[in-house]
């Protein structure tokens, strides 16, 4: 499993209040769990507010753009 950042969580990027979407590949050892379990981890280790879904949660229309433009962290 490798987060990326969806880069427009960065535009009005603010040390104050940070707050980060990122998204996370489902493999075939993903469990629904997980999602929770990488959601405490980066805001554990960013010190940020993260937010994580999966590729099957993003709109249709604009996944292929959101993928192409986040940045793995």
């Amino acid at each position: 499993m490798y987060p990326r950042v969806i880069r427009s969580s960065l535009q009005d990027y603010e040390l104050d209040g940070l707050h980060l979407d990122s998204v996370v590949d489902r493999t075939p050892e993903f469990m629904p769990s997980d999602i929770g379990k990488s959601q405490q981890q980066l805001e554990d280790v960013l010190g940020a507010s993260v937010a994580v879904v999966t590729p099957n949660s993003l709109n249709d229309n604009q996944r292929e753009q959101i993928l192409a433009e986040s940045i793995v962290i």
